[in-house]
């Protein structure tokens, strides 16, 4: 059995650092970040929604086999242009495995 005096769980220290990292990836990738919201905003134009695996397929950029190579994507709606729809769909990139992903759209 596991010794579960090591075991810390902080959620409110994890969301912390998920947000840290997410600011540190993204002031990192900054033009490719705007590119991105760019291309993320004519799609939602176009389309009326969008999602990561749209930008990611317009820009024809491949997941990386690198861990955590691309967290900055994960900072391309966070601007005030966009609003989540409250949908999930379900990711279409092999590697991420169906994973749950936010649907968005224009916020005006």
């Amino acid at each position: 059995m596991a010794d579960m005096s090591q075991l810390e769980l902080d959620l409110d220290g994890g969301v912390e650092l998920r947000e840290e990292g997410m600011a540190r990836a993204a002031t990192n990738k900054q033009e490719m970040l705007e590119l991105s919201r760019d291309v993320a905003e004519e799609i939602a134009r176009f389309n009326g929604v969008v999602t990561s695996d749209d930008v990611r397929y317009r820009l024809n950029l491949a997941p990386s086999n690198k861990r955590d190579s691309q967290n900055w994507m994960g900072s391309i709606f966070r601007d005030s242009r966009f609003t989540w729809t409250g949908d999930y769909v379900n990711s279409k990139i092999r590697r991420n495995h169906a994973a749950p992903i936010k649907v968005w759209k224009l916020a005006h």
